[in-house]
């Protein structure tokens, strides 16, 4: 596939390099009017963002896994400059000053968790792809903005005046003043005032954790109305310029560094026109799919109260997790009952639930989804492809397990149910005994209680977990 990148300038004009000034806006449109960004593929978009950066002299680096090397903070590679971690705290010199890379990312579990947020709205997933560009000592927030500007208007064909920029504003307590140097660069690029806005510590000041690099950043967004009201965030251009000691104190880094991230769902659902990236061409053959396997009634994209039954939000959440379970599996992560581990078994278990009883099938559907999902992705992340079989394997092992456990745990949540005299609520130590004596997995027991209307003594069974726990440490000890 021809990069769309070149296809853009072939024949027109040579690449812009850094320094070098863009054309006008019309010169622009006449140079892609060959591209409808609407018809663009998400793999297309991929492609130029990465072919952009090649062509500006970035290397483009692999994704690295989603399991954190060395890194005891993060469940799962959760953004895309983790793996360059350490050369951020200096800790490390790169081999390369201008990187860029699409990084596979997981929230779901730890800090950033989107996990209960799946299929209720149209933009968080537990897995998505990060697009990101690095400079390490190299340029800083002038050519950065730049290149952005040039990918979103140049190659994506964006229309300048629905992207809006947003800036820091500045913080008195911690003594730093508004960021006027980004303020001007995005007046020089072109931006109207008026779609330049200031913005505080929380949107504009970005902070690897309570200590560590940290800096202003500039956000761009893409707004339809081209008003402030409705715009929805893009990329976020952070430029890493303090360190963050104890006490919050700042002090300059020795050395200024770029750090970018844009989701690719995101921008797939601007370029491509759709109000949810679940309508974009990266979930739609999975949605279709889960239909065909299924036999539901077609997904209709509806939303909240319209959605009665809660059907098209199952679709949206089988569709989200089908993809975290095949790239999670492809590299490596082995669902357990710990860690990250245990946070895949429970995405698993769950969609398990969810095709049982929204949509009356046989769970092992899950595992004909997985040839979708490597047919999306196995180009960008060959280990997705290579990994087919022995994805679709464990997961077919682990559902059959848990059909076993479910079959098993209604038979025996039956007959406590039906020796309390109340039945309103789910005492603590039944729930404990379900739980530690027979081996009833907790978001099991919670499902089974809800599903009679019954609410369970969470507070009192998790008094009763830890104090197990605590004699089992003391036990190991003595």
């Amino acid at each position: 596939m021809k990069a769309i990148a070149n296809l853009c300038y072939q024949q027109r004009r040579p690449l812009v390099r850094l320094g070098q000034h863009s054309a006008t806006w019309k010169e622009r449109r006449r140079m892609t009017t060959h591209l409808r960004r609407d018809q663009l593929t998400g793999a297309q978009i991929r492609s130029a963002f990465l072919d952009f950066f090649r062509s500006r002299d970035h290397v483009i680096v692999p994704s690295s896994t989603v399991v954190p090397k060395d890194d005891q903070s993060l469940l799962f590679v959760n953004a895309g400059m983790n793996q360059f971690k350490d050369i951020l705290l200096g800790k490390r010199q790169p081999e390369h000053t201008r990187i860029a890379n699409s990084q596979k990312c997981i929230r779901a579990g730890g800090k950033h968790n989107d996990l209960d947020e799946v299929g209720h709205d149209g933009r968080h997933h537990t897995y998505f792809e990060m697009l990101g560009n690095w400079s390490f000592a190299d340029y800083f927030q002038k050519d950065a903005c730049r290149l952005a500007y040039d990918l979103l208007v140049d190659v994506y064909g964006l229309p300048p005046d629905r992207l809006l920029m947003t800036y820091f504003g500045g913080d008195p307590e911690l003594g730093l003043g508004p960021d006027f140097e980004c303020r001007e660069i995005w007046r020089q690029i072109g931006v109207p005032e008026a779609h330049i806005i200031p913005l505080g510590m929380e949107d504009n000041f970005w902070a690897m954790g309570e200590e560590g690099p940290c800096g202003p950043c500039t956000e761009i967004h893409y707004s339809p109305s081209g008003k402030s009201e409705d715009m929805l965030e893009l990329w976020n251009l952070v430029f890493m310029q303090y360190n963050r000691k104890r006490q919050g104190l700042l002090e300059p880094l020795k050395d200024k560094h770029v750090d970018t991230g844009m989701g690719l769902e995101r921008v797939v659902a601007v370029l491509q026109g759709k109000k949810s990236n679940y309508d974009t061409d990266l979930f739609t053959p999975v949605l279709s799919q889960i239909q065909q396997l299924t036999k539901a009634p077609f997904y209709e994209a509806k939303w909240g109260q319209e959605d009665h039954q809660g059907l098209n939000t199952s679709y949206r959440i089988i569709a989200d997790h089908i993809r975290m379970l095949t790239v999670a599996l492809a590299d490596g992560v082995v669902p357990a009952d710990r860690g990250a581990p245990f946070v895949l078994r429970k995405v698993l278990r769950r969609s398990v639930i969810i095709l049982q009883n929204k949509f009356n099938c046989d769970p092992l559907a899950l595992v004909d989804l997985v040839d979708t999902v490597v047919e999306s992705l196995g180009e960008a992340y060959p280990e997705v492809a290579s990994g087919q079989e022995a994805i679709k394997k464990t997961i077919s092992e682990e559902v059959l397990k848990y059909k076993r456990t479910l079959e098993k745990g209604n038979k025996i949540f039956s007959d406590v149910w039906k020796k309390l005299e109340n039945k309103m609520v789910l005492p603590a130590d039944r729930m404990f005994s379900l739980y530690m004596h027979f081996g009833v997995p907790e978001e099991l027991i919670i499902m089974m209680a809800k599903n009679r209307n019954m609410t369970c003594d969470l507070k009192g069974f998790y008094v009763l977990l830890d104090n197990e726990r605590e004699k089992s440490r003391k036990a190991r000890k003595g």
